[in-house]
């Protein structure tokens, strides 16, 4: 690599290797291309210098596109800090999607105002659909982030009118209108629009391209995290339990999708006691949490806290998300059953010293299938809950009554207030209900 015309190839060797979601072998190539750029002396670096920030920043889009967010920052904000390339746009749009996607909101701002006070006084061309784009894709992350739903509509619109032959920002458009459905009660709607993405997707694999210079993986990763979160809002606790993202995923971040909602779904049939060992799991793991991971904890181990009537725990795990939310939103606190995040409301207000956030006004949002199945199953005991996974069985009564070491009259009593519980009148309704919600495969992981 001792050219210029080398460092231009290497930049749209990158992106080709994105374009085909090659992402290992683009993660390999670039960080090799690092170390060469590293390795040249003065004048071999002064002769490709106006050539390194397209470098960068294509480096850049591939460590982000794995979820290495922590090497991605660096070099594309050494792309954005060179006035004289036009790199400097597309770094400023993909650290304005990196900091959006992270929960860094503030950061997010400031690169969008930067890339706005730049487009003044540049002229795109070819390049302008791809600029754009990444400005809306991070407007609109934003927006979700702080429960602008008709603006983030407005900004998915805007993004699904692109170009023809790219559907990057088609998908991304659609996750957008996924997230906005969800915090507005329809999953339904978000499930259909995700089932657009997959149809997206599936179309351009059989193409043989990736949709997505630089975010195909974070995309994925996105889509199947969305797809968890609609199950979750849609009731169905089963999906949440036994889905694991893709292989064809790469993303590195991903993984924290799945404990963060299996929490959620152990909250909402009464296990808070299990929802934070679940958390603590996550917790341990050895990526790195983004604000957003640790809002959606936070608040998972603030509910669980209050519910186990550990109200100290539950105030300290509240003055710590209050910042969070102020930097990153409360769109995550959305996940929380209603009855859970009014509990929070309310001790929030408790608590004089609390900097305001956004707790009191998520109570309001509309009720979804999660909060059906939280009153349903919420307030079992820990002995009904025993009696109903026997009742799963073909044992008769006073077969349970033996495994459980009581009589057949004190678990037909058990099974009259599960039946007053779930608001069914048999055995056979009561099961069935369960089975629907997935509630057995959530007690398997209990």
């Amino acid at each position: 690599m001792t050219s210029a015309r080398t460092i231009q190839s290497t930049a749209s060797h990158l992106r080709a290797l994105l374009r085909s979601g090659l992402f290992r072998r683009a993660e390999t190539d670039a960080r090799t291309a690092l170390l060469r750029i590293d390795e040249l002396d003065g004048a071999a670096y002064k002769s490709v210098r106006t050539r390194l920030p397209w470098v960068w920043c294509a480096a850049g889009e591939v460590l982000w596109a794995i979820g290495d967010d922590r090497a991605a920052v660096p070099l594309l904000e050494r792309a954005r800090r060179d006035s004289a390339s036009g790199a400097r746009l597309f770094a400023l749009g993909d650290l304005a999607c990196v900091y959006a996607v992270a929960g860094d909101l503030s950061r997010a701002e400031e690169r969008l105002d930067k890339l706005e006070t730049v487009l003044g006084g540049s002229r795109l061309g070819a390049a302008g659909f791809a600029v754009r784009s990444r400005q809306h894709a991070a407007r609109g992350v934003i927006a979700l982030s702080r429960l602008q739903l008709e603006e983030a509509g407005g900004l998915a619109t805007e993004l699904a009118a692109g170009r023809a032959d790219d559907d990057t920002w088609a998908i991304a458009a659609r996750v957008l209108r996924s997230g906005q459905a969800l915090l507005s009660g329809q999953p339904e709607r978000a499930i259909s629009a995700l089932a657009e993405t997959a149809a997206l997707a599936e179309t351009d694999a059989q193409a043989g391209v990736s949709p997505g210079i630089p975010i195909a993986p974070a995309l994925a990763a996105a889509r199947e995290g969305a797809a968890s979160a609609a199950a979750l809002a849609g009731g169905e606790l089963g999906f949440v339990m036994r889905h694991s993202p893709s292989e064809a995923v790469e993303h590195r971040h991903q993984h924290l999708c799945r404990p963060s909602f299996q929490a959620i779904a152990l909250l909402a049939v009464g296990r808070p006691e299990v929802a934070v060992r679940r958390t603590d799991e996550c917790a341990r793991g050895t990526v790195s949490h983004s604000s957003r991971t640790r809002v959606l904890l936070l608040a998972v181990r603030a509910a669980a806290f209050q519910a186990m009537g550990r109200t100290e725990s539950a105030v300290a795990c509240l003055v710590r998300l209050a910042p969070l939310c102020a930097e990153s939103g409360a769109a995550e606190v959305c996940a929380l059953p209603t009855r859970h995040r009014a509990a929070l409301a309310g001790l929030a207000e408790q608590i004089t010293s609390l900097p305001p956030f956004a707790i009191g006004s998520l109570v309001d949002r509309p009720r979804n299938g999660l909060d059906e199945v939280a009153e349903s199953f919420g307030d079992l005991s820990a002995r009904e809950w025993e009696v109903l996974r026997k009742l799963g069985s073909t044992s008769t009564l006073a077969e349970i009554g033996h495994e459980l070491f009581t009589s057949r009259s004190t678990i037909a009593s058990h099974c009259r207030g599960i039946y007053v519980k779930l608001g069914v009148g048999s055995r056979a309704d009561a099961v069935s209900l369960a089975k629907r919600s997935g509630v057995f495969e959530v007690l398997d992981l209990a």
